[in-house]
């Protein structure tokens, strides 16, 4: 128990630093937990989106969405704060069962899985004008059967894919912003005027009424 204590806190340690860090792209690798032999492979990646920062969120938040702009990522299945993914890596299959640890809307989500492959992160968006800065950042501890000398050639190729996946929704998002705006057409009724195709939040799949979100409560050992 306390082994694992510990691997979650440098977890931890190690997404609260990146979130402070340079945007751009850093591969580190760093041992964690001499008695495991655990190395944990740290990830970070940027992309501009042309699009606001609130659609870019609510899309991204909308995670059972995701396999449908981007072929990396199987599937997901979400329950409250917690989500099971399932990813594709060159042909093999990786899932895990995550949980979100930190909620700031329309600035951050922070994950930490509680079974399966082992990872941890953050995502946040940051408003570029009328454009969205998305970093993320990540820590994955392979498998055993991944470590030296094979662990490098995986954590590039983790790089890659991570990239893929920005790029897959930056791309999906931004076809949907250059789609011209229907016409607005005059209503009979108690309202006034309506607008075609409802409002930007149900054009990308939500709900008609926000929700709102609380920060969860901190996991348990």
């Amino acid at each position: 128990m306390a082994r694992r204590n510990h691997f979650w806190k440098s977890f931890g340690i190690g997404a609260a630093a990146g979130a402070g860090g340079t945007v751009g792209v850093l591969l580190a690798l760093n041992y964690v937990g001499r008695a495991g032999h655990r190395r944990v492979v740290r990830l970070e990646k940027s992309i501009q989106i042309g699009a606001p920062v609130e659609d870019v969120f609510r899309t991204w938040l909308d995670m059972e969405r995701l396999p449908q702009f981007t072929d990396v990522i199987e599937q997901v299945r979400r329950d409250g704060d917690r989500s099971h993914w399932t990813v594709n890596i060159d042909g093999r299959q990786f899932e895990w069962d995550a949980e979100i640890e930190q909620f700031i809307l329309n600035q951050a989500i922070g994950w930490k899985s509680v079974s399966g492959s082992k990872n941890s992160g953050r995502i946040t968006f940051s408003p570029l004008g009328t454009d969205t800065m998305v970093h993320v950042t990540m820590n994955y501890a392979p498998p055993v059967s991944l470590l030296t000398p094979f662990v490098t050639p995986f954590s590039a190729r983790l790089e890659e894919l991570i990239e893929k996946v920005l790029r897959d929704v930056k791309s999906a998002l931004e076809a949907r912003v250059e789609m011209p705006r229907p016409k607005p057409t005059e209503g009979t009724g108690t309202y006034g005027p309506t607008e075609l195709g409802g409002t930007q939040h149900t054009r990308f799949g939500g709900a008609p009424n926000p929700v709102e979100f609380t920060r969860p409560p901190e996991a348990k050992s």
